[in-house]
């Protein structure tokens, strides 16, 4: 499969360097308790499918390979419509729950370790552009050239499938469809406004 790479951008974040890098190694730390874990099972089963979902509507695309950045492209544009319009009716919190969005943040928090308030710190410093909430569906590119992930934050949340990735925009969380290029879901200020746990 041809993936779409964003430039590798180096950011300091929870102490420690970013890169811009898909999440797709590492298994997550599952919290404790019925409920925590029901929720991530639901989370893995929904992820799982849209990757099927993926699969299924890139075949065309992907049955003549290019290396051609034009062609390649071409190809996003076209799996990105395609999924579009499959997902019409697709909403905020499909995939980022009430209740896996209170697990994620507790996970964001245990990822950054005593580093929270250096993340709060760097989030608060982006401009009013760089921190809008992302649109469930809108292309990402062209949102921002940021979004790194801290590799600590990363062991902590639920290992993904390589169609899709985990991206920060401000202090919102975004589960980002790799190479159609597509916001899929958004989870709003997972990174909260207090140093407090």
């Amino acid at each position: 499969m041809t993936m779409l790479r964003a430039s590798s951008i180096v950011v300091l974040m929870c102490g420690c360097l970013l890169v811009c890098a898909p999440a797709r190694t590492g298994a997550s730390q599952q919290p404790a308790g019925s409920a925590g874990t029901d929720a991530l099972v639901e989370f893995n089963r929904r992820v799982q499918a849209y990757a099927s979902m993926h699969r299924m509507l890139e075949r065309p695309a992907a049955a003549k390979p290019s290396t051609d950045p034009e062609a390649r492209r071409a190809a996003s544009d076209a799996l990105a419509m395609r999924i579009t319009i499959t997902r019409l009716d697709a909403r905020q919190g499909e995939f980022f729950t009430v209740e896996i969005s209170a697990l994620f943040r507790q996970l964001i928090r245990k990822g950054c370790g005593g580093s929270y308030g250096e993340l709060l710190a760097l989030v608060r410093s982006e401009t009013v552009e760089a921190t809008t909430l992302p649109r469930v569906n809108e292309r990402w590119a062209p949102l921002t050239t940021r979004g790194a992930m801290s590799p600590n934050v990363l062991c902590e949340l639920p290992a993904l499938p390589p169609e899709l990735e985990y991206r920060f925009r401000g202090r919102h969380l975004v589960l980002r469809d790799v190479e159609a290029d597509l916001v899929v879901d958004v989870l709003p200020n997972a990174v909260r406004e207090t140093t407090v746990p």
